[in-house]
């Protein structure tokens, strides 16, 4: 198994024309590669991430929006070559 990781951010992104309010975002990702044998790797990947000024977009209305993504790769390494994604 290969070293795990992961990844925290803040970003503020100040209004532009025609929005509403300052857009405030927050992310927590983390990550690892798994060697299957065979010259392949799985690499996983899961961020969550809140963006607590839903007021920047001002014809949407709630407290925020927040989503989960889990893309993966699967690779053989020495092509180098993403062999499907997911």
């Amino acid at each position: 198994m290969g070293q795990a990781g992961y990844h925290l951010s803040y970003m503020k992104q100040a209004a532009g024309r025609g929005d509403a309010a300052d857009e405030n975002s927050f992310a927590a990702a983390v990550f690892t590669s798994l060697d299957l044998g065979a010259n392949f790797t799985f690499d996983p990947l899961a961020e969550a991430v809140h963006q607590k000024t839903w007021a920047a977009f001002p014809d949407r209305t709630g407290p925020g929006l927040s989503y989960v993504c889990r893309p993966a790769w699967l690779e053989r390494e020495e092509s180098g070559r993403h062999l499907d994604r997911t």
